[in-house]
């Protein structure tokens, strides 16, 4: 039977993984869920954020931040924010 080799790369840790499984199988993929949150506070290695639907504050660990985006957070920037399950990942300052 025919097998198809999947490489996925980690969204939080950047890791490649390696899938190797018959083409028929089903694989779970997550959701990805992505909004604009407004940055509230910068207290050490943790963000405050206030989502921009609901207005709700979540905190997210700086080592959560694209590299390209963690010279631009400051109190009260836009920020897009991934969210995976119930783990926050911060791509971009808009």
């Amino acid at each position: 039977s025919a097998k198809a080799r999947i490489v996925a790369v980690g969204v939080f840790d950047g890791v490649k993984r390696t899938l190797s499984v018959p083409v028929d199988t089903q694989v779970e993929v997550p959701v990805i869920e992505k909004f604009t949150a407004q940055i509230l506070a910068i207290t050490g290695d943790v963000l405050q954020l206030m989502d921009m639907r609901d207005y709700k504050t979540i905190e997210v660990s700086t080592k959560y931040v694209e590299e390209e985006a963690k010279g631009r957070l400051a109190p009260g920037a836009e920020v897009e924010v991934w969210q995976i399950l119930d783990r926050y990942k911060i791509t971009r300052v808009k």
